[in-house]
């Protein structure tokens, strides 16, 4: 069963980091540069189920001026992420 979970997971994770995120990626930036919003302008995202982060490592790539605030009701993953972006004040994580 365990072996099941990790190939499902690895799965899910090979098609994010190669198709969804590489697409959303590009989409974000051709609708920043099509609505004359200059992608070095610091603007605000809301991760709603913030998991392990993806999303918050996502924005924060695509523009260092983002300001994240992350939600996440699993208290262990919670823990997790808070620790991780403890020391990063342009990112706050809720429980």
């Amino acid at each position: 069963m365990k072996i099941r979970i990790w190939i499902i997971q690895f799965i899910i994770d090979v098609i994010e980091r190669y198709i969804f995120y590489p697409k959303l990626k590009k989409y974000y930036i051709s609708r920043f540069l099509e609505s004359h919003i200059d992608v070095k302008n610091s603007f605000t995202v809301i991760d709603v189920g913030s998991n392990k982060g993806q999303t918050i490592e996502f924005f924060s790539k695509i523009n260092n001026l983002v300001k994240i605030y992350g939600f996440e009701p699993n208290v262990r993953l919670f823990e997790k992420l808070r620790i991780k972006y403890k020391k990063n004040r342009k990112i706050t994580i809720y429980n």
